[in-house]
């Protein structure tokens, strides 16, 4: 099931086939709604890829040595997968959307809790995607989604939307992606798949299992 919020569509799909559709008065399937917070699990799915081609070591990598901002400080401890699991120690902020430049907001954030202990929701902890994507692998977040993601699967990237912040540079990587229902249930079936789409590992198998599965540390 792949509800958009801000244009309610809804699209139903089971075995990989659509068997329902729901569209308010003027929309329709080719309309585009925002994902909001659901674009996390698009950027998140690349990490998983970047573990695959090498170019980060592991989950337990610390963040710092992509964020050398961080060294030094409280935070150059911070692993990756606490970035991905929500448990960098970063509170919940609402404010990021409404700054410039929010990959410097998100660097800059500061940390209240101790890194590894309970989840807390934050948006600036999934900002944080940004910079490691781009100066892990040296290439934006919005350029690598499209390569290794979108076209494999079947979405054409000049026809969705894909969201920067102020600055007119930096990939929003906690929200944002403007989409068709249709799209949406394709990178749904990604998941459902493992990653796995005509026959191709396009996110790893194993990655898949774990980003959906409950953490160890709940």
């Amino acid at each position: 099931l792949i509800e958009v919020a801000t244009n309610p569509e809804v699209e139903l799909v089971r075995n990989g086939l659509v068997i329902g559709e729901r569209f308010s008065p003027g929309v329709d399937i080719n309309t585009r709604g925002t994902s909001w917070s659901v674009a996390k699990s698009f950027y998140a799915a690349l990490i998983g890829i970047a573990l695959e081609e090498g170019w980060l070591t592991d989950l337990d990598q610390p963040a710092s040595e992509f964020l050398s901002e961080w060294v030094g400080s409280d935070k150059e401890a911070v692993t990756i997968r606490d970035i991905l699991e929500m448990r960098a120690g970063y509170g919940a902020d609402s404010g990021i959307y409404y700054e410039t430049d929010q990959s410097s907001f998100a660097i800059d954030f500061p940390k209240t809790a101790e890194q590894g202990t309970a989840f807390e929701y934050s948006n600036p902890t999934y900002q944080l995607l940004e910079p490691i994507i781009l100066r892990s692998t040296g290439m934006d977040a919005h350029a690598y989604l499209t390569e290794k993601i979108l076209l494999p699967i079947g979405v054409d990237p000049n026809l969705i939307g894909m969201w920067l912040d102020r600055t007119g540079t930096n990939p929003l990587t906690y929200m944002g992606l403007d989409m068709t229902p249709l799209d949406m249930a394709r990178f749904g079936l990604l998941y459902a798949r493992n990653g796995v789409w005509d026959g191709d590992q396009i996110v790893p198998g194993s990655y898949c299992i774990l980003y959906t599965s409950p953490s160890p540390r709940d």
